[in-house]
């Protein structure tokens, strides 16, 4: 019995030094305070001006592909994935999510057309300094 005990209260104290780390390491998510001329999204006010707006029916189709970019040369990729996937064009097939097609971040450069976009054949250095794409009309 006292075996058990033990072994809850190490556990215990684990979790506890976890947690303290956790809190005191701000990992949580951090957000910037809003300027004052501007008007937060999940405020009454934000709400009430999306329910009003002239767009609003694009907002909801594109708002369900939301992705994060998986890293900081990537911001362009993750937008243009999210209007492609919003806007249903034909998407390649990937594996993770058969049987369903999906443009995703990793597989947005294995299109002929997207490859002759950009401004460079060489996709591992632009995932270090970003992509320039360049209009081919």
């Amino acid at each position: 019995m006292n075996m058990v005990r033990l072994k809850s209260l190490k556990l215990f104290i684990q979790a506890l030094i976890l947690g303290v780390c956790f809190a005191n390491a701000g990992v949580f998510a951090q957000t910037l305070p809003l300027s004052p001329n501007l008007i937060g999204f999940n405020s009454n006010e934000g709400e009430k001006l999306l329910i009003g707006s002239k767009s609003r029916e694009d907002f909801f189709p594109l708002s369900m592909q939301f992705v994060t970019q998986i890293n900081q040369a990537y911001c362009g990729v993750a937008s243009m994935i999210m209007v492609l996937n919003g806007l249903g064009v034909t998407a390649p097939e990937v594996s993770q999510y058969k049987p369903y097609n999906v443009f995703t971040q990793e597989n947005f450069f294995s299109n002929e057309k997207t490859r002759e976009a950009m401004n460079t054949t060489d996709s591992d250095s632009g995932k270090k300094r970003g992509f320039v794409f360049v209009s081919k009309n």
